[in-house]
Formats: structure tokens, sequence, C-alpha cells
């Protein structure tokens, strides 16, 4: 069982999960996407066929019955085989949750979820408050299920003792995000040498640290702008940076609008 998916799920419990998305991709329907990152994690089941899914720099095929788990922020790319039919999901938690890995689930496992995919799609979209919290409930059972037994797209990662290391790093960087320098020392915390810490680190989570812990700041600073009065400044300070105006750049980069937009919503 992967730790980091554990970690994730169970936040998941605690949170909101909206569903935004839920579609069939039958042939010639658009099976695929460009190149581009994701603004929100979603759920992919080949139904029959295969797809070719490139996550960074790395191309993985996964045929049906297959479920392939792709978080925000993961820079990718998708095209199918003739006659494949994907189900396909995505959703939003408030707050947001940071998972790092992508994840799949093969073989009779992920052929026992194709029923609850489908429910979900018919399920979609919600007529009023009852529809939207079945719905809610049914996504986060899906996801308990398909991720508690899911496994990194680099199998041979799950056994491997560096592997286990990166992900106490994950988990580490996602309670002390905002010290002032996390990243310091951290591939000595793993036990690597630097270079092969993030090496490592970007093959298994698909960003580089620095990448990574920007991404928990940002997800979490979004969060305390839209569901806080807190000031800029003082969410500034809580999410790690000292200068407020470093801090509004960097979260005009990653969001592309600036804070004080966030609280004209």
């Amino acid at each position: 069982m992967n730790p980091v998916a554990v970690d994730y799920i169970a936040a998941l419990l605690r949170a909101r999960v909206a569903l935004t998305q839920a579609r069939r991709l039958a042939p010639g329907q658009g099976g695929g996407a460009r190149d581009g990152v994701t603004d929100s994690p979603r759920l992919l089941q080949v139904i029959s066929g295969a797809i070719h899914y490139q996550i960074e720099d790395r191309t993985h095929r996964v045929a049906a019955p297959g479920i392939l788990f792709v978080p925000t922020h993961a820079r990718r790319q998708w095209q199918s085989d003739p006659r494949t039919v994907v189900l396909h999901i995505n959703y939003d938690t408030n707050p947001a949750i940071p998972c790092p890995l992508p994840l799949q689930l093969l073989g009779s496992a992920a052929r026992k979820e194709t029923q609850a995919f489908r429910h979900i799609l018919s399920l979609h979209p919600a007529g009023d408050l009852e529809d939207e919290l079945l719905i809610e409930a049914e996504v986060k059972a899906l996801l308990a299920r398909v991720l508690l037994r899911a496994k990194p797209l680099d199998a041979a990662a799950t056994i491997s003792p560096r592997a286990r290391s990166i992900e106490a790093a994950v988990r580490w960087l996602q309670q002390n995000y905002a010290q002032a320098d996390p990243l310091a020392g951290l591939h000595e915390r793993a036990g690597l040498s630097e270079a092969y810490f993030r090496a490592t680190f970007r093959r298994l989570i698909g960003m580089s640290p620095r990448a990574h812990l920007n991404a928990l700041r940002m997800q979490t600073a979004r969060f305390l702008l839209i569901e806080t009065t807190s000031p800029v400044k003082q969410i500034a300070r809580e999410v790690g940076f000292a200068d407020p105006a470093y801090f509004s750049r960097c979260y005009h980069a990653f969001w592309k609008k600036w804070p004080t937009d966030e609280r004209g919503a």
C-alpha cells in the first residue's frame, strides 16, 4: 500500500469533493489531450483498446481495463488507439490536497470498478443537493478503492528503499512547506546524494522538489485567500514567503492571477 496515497485518501475523506467533469470518450470523440498541465486531479479507465499517456518525459501504455490516476499540475499529453473507449472523471477538492504520484490500477481489480465509473457518469450532472451529495460519496468511495490498491507507474519503485525515502521526503514537505527553506538538507534526510535525490524525486513524483514545494505553497495560499479574510501579507508568511511582493509574483506565475484577484472573485 502506497503511504502517500493513504495520506491523500485520509485528507480526501475530510474534504469536500466536487465532480467537475464525467464523460465517456468513444472512438472519434477526441480521445486524447495536447501537451499541457492538469488543473485538477482525474481518473481515467480504459474500457476497450489502449491509451498512450505521457507524463513529463515518460510515456506509458495503459490497456483495458486499466485505470490511471493523474494528479494536479502534471505535465501530460495522451492519445488513444483506434476503437478505444475511455471513461474520464475530473474532480476538485476543498481545501486543495496535494497528491504527487501518478498511479495505475490494472487487471481484475480495475475491471471491478467499471460499474462504479458508469454509475457516476449516470449521476452527472447533479440536479439538486441530494444528487451532489450522492455523487460526492460515490467519487470518494471510488477514489479510496482505486488509490489504496494502485501502484506508481514505475512499478519497480514500489519496492525500492530509495523510492520509499522519496515518499518520506514528500510527506515531510507536506507538513513543513512553510519553513523558510525546507529543501535545505532534504536529500540528507532521505539518505541520498543531492543529485540522485533530485533525479529520483523528478522520476517518481513527476516534478522537481522545488516545483513540488511551490505547488504545495500555492495551493494552500489559494485556499486561504478564498476561504479566510487573512491579509495577503499574513498568508504569504503562513506559506513560507518573507517578502509579500515576491509571493504575489510567484502566485501570479502559478495561477495566472494576482492574490488580490481571488478576493474579488
